[in-house]
């Protein structure tokens, strides 16, 4: 909670609105009638805003497909990523990958990879609030999966 006092001079009487707002606060308005001289007190009350919990991201694997010798075989995925900030959340600000442990890239749409060049899959995203998921990992070769993201259904045709 949030305390302050604050000295306003010459507001004319009658109906106002008063809005509070500090960062890390929820923003508050309070509707009160002002009267005449210096008998107005009032208390906004800013409670911390309360975004701790991460995003979460569901990822979607579409296989790419080959043909060789009249037989149907997955020689890679298309990656597809989505991270959503919804209990009280403050926005998604930015969604990483990378791929067998290279370097961080930011998420921009989906991804081309495939078989066997791709054996480990990372990704996480930070909200505004700076609240940052825990790592998820794919690992092609143990067929594991570490993390709180999660799977969203995929088709062959899309």
């Amino acid at each position: 909670m949030l305390k302050a006092t604050i000295l306003i001079k010459r507001v004319p009487t009658g109906a106002r609105t008063i809005t509070g707002e500090a960062a890390g606060y929820l923003k508050t308005s309070l509707s009160v009638t002002l009267v005449k001289g210096d008998h107005n007190t009032f208390n906004i009350v800013l409670k911390k805003d309360a975004d701790i919990t991460p995003p979460v991201t569901k990822y979607r694997l579409v296989p790419i497909t080959d043909t060789v010798n009249g037989k149907i075989y997955i020689k890679g995925f298309t990656f597809r990523l989505q991270a959503t900030d919804e209990v009280k959340g403050s926005g998604v600000k930015t969604t990483q990958y990378r791929i067998n442990g290279g370097e961080w890239k930011n998420y921009e749409g989906p991804v081309k990879f495939y078989a066997p060049d791709v054996k480990v899959v990372e990704y996480y995203s930070t909200d505004v609030a700076g609240n940052q998921e825990k790592y998820n990992k794919m690992d092609f070769v143990n067929g594991t999966f570490e993390g709180n993201g999660t799977f969203e259904g995929a088709s062959y045709d899309d």
